[in-house]
């Protein structure tokens, strides 16, 4: 008479196939994004054979994760992928610094030399 509300929600233990009909989604999806929801492991080991999950604690993530300060969550995705960009571009810059060192001496071009336009391509440009 005096149970709460956690107390009347049920367990409900599903596998992939079971978690994708709760989320109305392919099990191809899941089996894609499984790792982010809140799962434990039995018999199979650490695999998504193995993984299950408590539809009430999926739920909860994902009423938590959608329902932040939109603008702050932005922010913080803005400010990540740019971080993330940034990184991915240092790394591009420093392989490609390197690249080619000691490869194909022979082929290499000095720029000192006048260079064929064969396709025409450099017309517009003065």
């Amino acid at each position: 008479m005096g149970k709460n509300k956690k107390d009347k929600q049920k367990t409900h233990i599903v596998d992939i196939k079971g978690l994708a009909q709760v989320l109305l989604c392919s099990a191809s999806m899941i089996l894609k994004t499984w790792k982010q929801y809140p799962h434990f492991y039995i018999g199979h080991g650490c695999t998504a054979k193995g993984a299950r999950f408590d539809v009430n604690d999926v739920i909860d993530y994902l009423k938590k994760r959608d329902y932040a300060v939109s603008g702050q969550k932005k922010e913080n995705m803005d400010r990540h992928n740019s971080k993330k960009r940034f990184a991915q571009e240092s790394k591009k810059g420093i392989q490609d610094k390197d690249s080619g060192k000691g490869v194909g001496k022979g082929n290499i071009i000095k720029l000192t030399e006048p260079t064929r336009d064969k396709f025409n391509l450099l017309r517009g440009i003065k």
